[in-house]
């Protein structure tokens, strides 16, 4: 067990229970790496989702004598919430990398910008219609 000395001080920490202080830490810690981990989960649960969900879509127009498309139905809902994660997460590596302060070229902050105006616009006209 270590033991304090006197060159050894610290101003933030407390005195006395120290442990108590690196144990509420690391519980803290591990709510932030828990809460990330589901949200990765879900977001690999959504992809997963959309593949059966287009794999059933695919069924049942291919199974139906009456519908004709002018092209064979393979898959489409998935590819685009593959594109609509990969798009938000390179996004998100753009802003994280901009706020470290590595240079970023304009035109992918432009985008960047655009993009969640553009999703802003889209989510508020939506719920401006169901009033």
């Amino acid at each position: 067990m270590l033991k304090s000395s006197t060159n050894f001080k610290f101003g933030f920490l407390p005195k006395r229970g120290f442990h108590l202080y690196a144990l509420i830490v690391y519980f803290c810690m591990l709510q932030i790496i828990i809460y990330r981990l589901v949200c990765k989960v879900g977001s690999i649960l959504a992809v997963l989702v959309a593949a059966v969900v287009d794999i059933v879509i695919g069924m049942v127009i291919n199974n139906i004598p009456s519908v004709t498309l002018p092209f064979t139905y393979i898959f489409l809902l998935c590819p685009v919430v593959l594109v609509w994660y990969i798009v938000g997460e390179l996004g998100s590596i753009i802003e994280n990398a901009g706020l470290m302060g590595a240079p970023v070229p304009s035109f992918l902050q432009k985008m960047i910008v655009a993009f969640k105006n553009t999703v802003d616009y889209a989510g508020n006209k939506i719920i401006d219609n169901n009033k």
